[in-house]
């Protein structure tokens, strides 16, 4: 038994509640979001889900916001051993089935439009990492640009310095500091330009993020006259 073996499987059920295939990951875009299933490598197999909010300025293809089932709300769902049986097999397919139905893809749409993500921000780091395993510094720049959207000044900047201070406090290598701090920067100094250029600078950032994740081909895998946009004109 192996990945492949689970992805084959889970492949109808996934693409009939509107996910695509790409590589062991099958994904759909709603709203400001890619949700995502995987199934990652490792000595067991183990299934995850992982959200990229497409204004977040991913550089690559990271799983910094969602959970692997295994570690999911009450931990009840358990790895594959790659040596169970056909039966075991099956048994866990149907429990994997079972939980992204009820559970997973109910969360996807409790968040699959931005101001379901960012009420669902707004209720604070301990209960988004109920559902999600995300470091602090991580949480708190998602709410820093989320706050640029929502034309929130005030609360950006706290959000900013709140996750400096912990982009400082956890992370050690000084490059990965040094470019979060100057992304962190520019947004800060983005929230006063003109409708037009704030509208760009969002744009880019969701080209950038689609790139990461889907690959420089994104193009032919979306739907581009529905991705996510916003309009700061009554800004």
């Amino acid at each position: 038994m192996n990945k492949k073996d689970v992805a084959k499987h889970m492949s109808d059920f996934l693409k009939e509640n509107g996910f695509k295939k790409k590589g062991n990951r099958f994904f759909k875009i709603e709203g400001c979001c890619i949700f995502t299933i995987i199934f990652e490598p490792c000595s067991s197999i183990r299934p995850g889900f992982f959200i990229y909010p497409l204004y977040y300025p991913f550089a690559f293809n990271s799983l910094s916001f969602g959970n692997h089932l295994c570690y999911y709300k009450d931990r009840k769902f358990h790895d594959l051993d790659r040596e169970s049986s056909e039966l075991e097999f099956e048994n866990w397919i149907s429990k994997l089935k079972n939980i992204l139905s009820n559970d997973v893809f109910v969360h996807f749409e409790e968040i699959n439009s931005f101001s379901k993500l960012s009420d669902f921000l707004d209720k604070g780091y301990d209960y988004v990492k109920r559902y999600w395993f995300v470091s602090v510094d991580d949480y708190y720049i998602l709410r820093s640009y989320t706050d640029f959207i929502m034309g929130r000044k005030d609360r950006m900047e706290k959000d900013i310095e709140r996750g400096i201070y912990w982009i400082n406090d956890f992370n050690t290598h000084e490059h990965i500091k040094a470019e979060w701090k100057s992304k962190l920067e520019i947004l800060n100094d983005k929230f006063d330009r003109t409708p037009d250029e704030k509208k760009i600078f969002i744009d880019n950032i969701v080209e950038n993020t689609l790139s990461a994740c889907l690959g420089e081909n994104w193009q032919s895998l979306t739907d581009s006259s529905s991705i996510f946009t916003i309009d700061f004109s009554n800004s």
